[in-house]
């Protein structure tokens, strides 16, 4: 609110900006050179890492939610883990943990190198596509934003407006053009953030209705907000789908998706709304999140795995995807931690 509230909207995006340079400008520490322990698994390994975003882990039916969010992934054997906490109720802090070796001990102004950038170094193909801001400093071979995607798409049928059907567009064939055998790719989504749920989603998509079509949500019938912010997990949830089906008409690969959003929503219990709070006091809704994988038949015979083989308990799930993503890889170094690898059906 004090960004677009005069006159205090001038103080605040001056101290956005200044902050946002700083953020984007500092010296980040490389982590240690990294081995590989296994070849690849295929003539490709893909490794799919997409960062949800204000995805609260009760609104979604695989978790046991009564509506139909989930009906596009239902027809895969996914490995859902229970509901965890994040790090944060914020992008740019969850980001981090995601994306850092720290994972929940994470700073938000971390320096450490994040995956996509030592990845990279170690060679493997690394591509960044985000509809989201947040994230720490990015290196990669490939980073495009919405406008990169818009423009690469101006000749082409492009989707719908700003949506994160941007981020899936010709996926499979830049994972087919990328030089390496392995290749590692990061989507950050604009997903569930509010208030304005009903523009996260393509007009089809309004699946529940009637829908909360204003931002000032508390002004909403708690029916409508609910239905707003629902199809947008349903929309999510035929991204995902059309992922999984991109990665699995790929010839001569072996893939795996992981899913994680980087924090949770209030929806007005209690008078909470959207996400922020500090850790201290927010509700589970803007805590809780969630964590799940798909493996294609390749990876997961290659590995001696299965959707409920790498299932656990735990309940920091953005402890996760950084020692996941190496062990998928067969990438080891001094800062791997097995415990933390869900692939990880070597050291236990």
């Amino acid at each position: 609110m004090g960004s677009k509230i005069l006159p205090w909207s001038y103080v605040v995006n001056v101290a956005r900006h200044f902050n946002r340079v700083a953020m984007d400008n500092r010296e980040q520490v490389l982590l240690p050179d990294a081995y590989f322990m296994t070849a690849p698994s295929a003539p490709k390994d893909v490794v799919v890492l997409v960062i949800g975003e204000a995805a609260r882990a009760d609104r979604f039916s695989a978790l046991g939610y009564a509506r139909e969010t989930n009906p596009f992934t239902a027809r895969y054997d996914l490995a859902v883990f229970p509901a965890g906490l994040a790090c944060s109720t914020n992008t740019i802090a969850s980001t981090a943990c995601i994306l850092t070796h720290e994972g929940r001990h994470a700073s938000a102004r971390t320096v450490f190198e994040p995956l996509p950038n030592y990845l990279k170094r170690q060679g493997i193909a690394t591509i960044f596509r985000s509809n989201n801001s947040g994230p720490p400093p990015i290196d990669v071979d490939l980073y495009q934003n919405r406008a990169d995607i818009l423009e690469a798409c101006a000749a082409a049928p492009c989707p719908e407006g700003g949506s994160d059907a941007l981020l899936n567009w010709q996926l499979g064939d830049l994972i087919e053009q990328a030089q390496s055998a392995r290749v590692f790719v990061t989507l950050h989504q604009t997903g569930s953030h509010g208030p304005a749920y009903f523009s996260k989603y393509p007009k089809e998509f309004e699946y529940f209705t009637p829908v909360c079509d204003t931002v000032q949500v508390s002004r909403c019938s708690q029916e409508a907000l609910d239905n707003a912010y629902d199809n947008t997990i349903r929309y999510t949830d035929s991204l995902i789908a059309d992922l999984i089906a991109q990665l699995d008409a790929l010839g001569d690969v072996n893939a795996a998706l992981i899913y994680v959003s980087d924090h949770g929503q209030s929806l007005g219990e209690n008078g909470f709304y959207l996400h922020g709070a500090p850790n201290a006091i927010a509700p589970k809704a803007q805590r809780e999140v969630p964590f799940f994988v798909w493996m294609s038949e390749g990876f997961a015979q290659a590995r001696g795995l299965t959707p409920q083989s790498i299932l656990r308990q735990e309940t920091h799930p953005h402890d996760f995807p950084f020692h996941s993503v190496m062990g998928a890889f067969g990438l080891r170094s001094e800062i791997y931690k097995p415990e933390f690898d869900i692939f990880n059906n070597y050291e236990q």
